[in-house]
This record gives C-alpha cells, structure tokens and sequence, in this order.
C-alpha cells in the first residue's frame, strides 16, 4: 500500500497521531500479517522523516 508509509511520515511530522494509533487501526482494517508488514513500513518512515525549519 503506497499511502502506508506516508502515515508514518505524517505522524512524524505533524505530532497529530501516535504510531500506536496507527498500528491499531492498522489491526482493525487489515489481518494480522497485513498489519504487521504495513507497520513495518510506517514505523520505517516515521524513523526516517525529518522535520526542519526553512
């Protein structure tokens, strides 16, 4: 799922959600496996997302 990974860079950058939120609903909407390999996603690009001044 593209759009995965940008919940995670969402989170990080806007401080609106939590990863745990996210793994929830993850869990909610998705089975088991399909949760967990999509939070590995989100949590990667929650790690690697940056948030700067301009």
């Amino acid at each position: 799922m593209v759009n995965t990974p940008m919940l995670g860079a969402f989170a990080r950058a806007s401080g609106l959600v939590s990863l745990e939120n996210i793994e929830k609903a993850l869990s909610h909407k998705l089975s088991k496996e399909q949760g967990a390999r999509n939070f590995v996603t989100v949590k990667a690009a929650y790690e690697e997302t940056t948030v700067g001044e301009r």
